[in-house]
């Protein structure tokens, strides 16, 4: 079975933006391989800490900027967001 190695190098990083890359970006690049009929996919990637472009990081960061009500409306809701 043939084997293709995926590399985000410098190209990559000038059109997509600079790393870390939101791991939303990465599963997608992830789902892209996998319909273009890759049967495995591995990583070299340390996923070390959260995610600071995840929806619930976003949220944690507006609310503070937001009105009280939909302040409390998005920390109300941020805890249920991936």
């Amino acid at each position: 079975m043939p084997v293709l190695v995926v590399e985000i190098d410098r190209a990559s990083l000038a059109e997509l933006g600079p790393w870390p890359w939101p791991r939303a970006r990465l599963a997608a690049l992830v789902a892209r391989l996998h319909a273009d009929g890759a049967a495995v996919v591995a990583t070299d990637i340390l996923f070390a800490g959260a995610d600071r472009a995840s929806p619930a990081a976003l949220a944690r960061l507006l609310a503070p900027a937001l009105p009280a009500p939909e302040a409390a409306a998005l920390a109300a809701l941020a805890p249920a967001l991936p």
